[in-house]
């Protein structure tokens, strides 16, 4: 953005030549950035404008001083990092109980997924992890327009460690999932991170695989849902280890596929039969399927061509 009067058709390339001195002098550039980095993020850090101007005002002038204007390059240096430093999720709301499974939860601000799941591993969680139909319709219940705006709801599934292997971030099983008509499709360079649209949306509640970003294409926030479980009491822990041993179940990992639903094990596993129930208040029961063994990848995969509106699955050991 050129100043009021200032025609930078005909300038020459020096730095003089493009008022260095007068840039840091009016810190119109400051504020600038600080509006782009503020709108990208969803409007919702209103007050830090000044601060983070009479910052990068202060620690700019360290480097740069009269004499030697020719130093741009560490401004530039400069002003990227302090917009990664900005960019960093932080919560956005008060903790908040779900009183059907006792975790808390709370919205972090507009922020990538990676940033959000990073924020959330700090707070001692991780991005929500959905294992069933009530706990997805409370957390958009909760955040999808928490206070007064739309908002795309970062969870914790993705499949960055092998593609279309969609995977908890808090490392439970997938055993549920809601993925909106062709999701996921990895669109243009990749497609890793999962999120809920938003109520307006035509797919409202359904779950969509996106790119590592901040705002959706109309520029509604992408917001990270924290979860986090209480740690057991010392007595319940002492009490279940002395009555009983525990078994750890194999994992399914659960995608969509044109309409399919594909599940994946290990092969680890082959003693274990697959079971399915589409309510969870009802007993999980055999079903017919066929499975396809992958020597070379170690997995075994069933398709389920058919499905309904709603399943839940498991491995059972028989």
């Amino acid at each position: 953005m050129n100043p009021p009067g200032e025609d930078l058709s005909s300038a020459s390339c020096s730095p003089r030549a493009f008022g260095v001195a007068a840039w840091l002098e009016s810190r119109t550039t400051l504020e600038i950035i600080w509006q782009y980095i503020n709108i990208s993020r969803g409007h919702e850090n209103q007050a830090r404008p000044k601060r983070f101007s009479t910052l990068l005002f202060r620690s700019v002038s360290l480097f740069v001083p009269a004499q030697r204007p020719e130093r741009t390059w560490l401004i530039v240096l400069f002003l990227f990092f302090a917009a990664v430093c900005f960019a960093q999720a932080r919560p956005l709301s008060p903790l908040i109980v779900n009183t059907n499974n006792g975790h808390s939860y709370l919205l972090l601000e507009s922020a990538t997924w990676t940033s959000s799941e990073a924020e959330a591993v700090s707070l001692g969680g991780h991005l929500a992890t959905i294992r069933n139909q009530a706990e997805e319709d409370w957390v958009f219940r909760t955040f999808g327009s928490f206070g007064g705006t739309q908002r795309l709801l970062w969870i914790g599934l993705s499949d960055t460690t092998k593609k279309f292997h969609f995977a908890w971030s808090s490392g439970e099983s997938v055993a549920y999932t809601r993925w909106a008509p062709g999701e996921p499709n990895n669109v243009g360079r990749g497609e890793d991170y999962v999120a809920i649209f938003y109520p307006n949306h035509d797919q409202a509640a359904k779950w969509n695989d996106w790119d590592d970003r901040i705002t959706d294409p109309i520029g509604l926030p992408m917001n990270g849902v924290v979860e986090i479980i209480p740690a057991p009491s010392k007595t319940t822990t002492e009490s279940a280890a002395q009555t009983m041993a525990v078994e750890i179940g194999p994992s399914i990992t659960i995608t969509n596929v044109n309409g399919s639903v594909r599940l994946y094990w290990p092969v680890s596993a082959a003693n274990y039969v697959l079971e399915a129930t589409t309510n969870l208040t009802q007993p999980f029961t055999l079903f017919g399927y066929s499975e396809t063994t992958n020597s070379v990848e170690g997995l075994i995969t069933v398709t389920i061509t058919d499905p309904g509106a709603q399943m839940f699955f498991r491995l059972r050991r028989p």
